[in-house]
């Protein structure tokens, strides 16, 4: 769920949250974590791209 909720004494706060910053958050990443652990579908992305639009890529290998 989306929905949260902080308390600290008798103060309560609700708040809502995005389900993949809280799971960021649950796991201490960052937004460089959050990419890192996604090397996976970059590295494939990234050979698709290259695969599809070589000319972009004269002379950089």
């Amino acid at each position: 769920s989306n929905k949260q909720h902080a308390k600290s004494f008798s103060i309560k706060v609700n708040f809502t949250i995005d389900q993949e910053r809280k799971n960021a958050l649950l796991n201490g990443l960052d937004e460089i974590g959050v990419t890192l652990s996604n090397q996976a579908t970059i590295a494939k992305f990234e050979q698709r791209h290259q695969q599809q639009f070589p000319w972009l890529f004269q002379g950089l290998n």
